[in-house]
């Protein structure tokens, strides 16, 4: 397996993007999915949405900082992949929170 610390420029570039995308994406699912629940006066899932829209928000701003530096200082193969673990398990626990699904009552 190749090592990702000297994977070319242009990908660790087009991973930052597609990783922002997939956070921005998530982020204003999340955002509509608590609109939608809070039209519902006894929906406890609706404060999960807005933290978890929150959330993908920072991160997204966080990975687009990374990007912009990075961009700038011609760094991919030093840049963290912290924010990029940190957003893989964001998504991950927000699709579990998907799969739960609605309690009837």
């Amino acid at each position: 397996m190749p090592d990702p610390i000297i994977w070319p420029d242009w990908f660790q570039a087009t991973k930052l993007i597609v990783v922002f995308a997939l956070d921005i994406g998530f982020g204003a699912h999340a955002y509509r999915a608590h609109i939608r629940e809070a039209e519902q006066a006894t929906s406890s899932r609706r404060w999960m949405y807005w933290l978890y829209a929150l959330v993908f928000l920072v991160v997204g701003i966080g990975l687009f900082v990374h990007l912009l530096v990075a961009g700038v200082f011609r760094s991919y193969r030093e840049a963290g992949y912290s924010l990029e673990l940190l957003s893989l398990l964001l998504i991950l626990s927000y699709i579990a929170l998907l799969a739960g699904g609605k309690r009837k009552t």
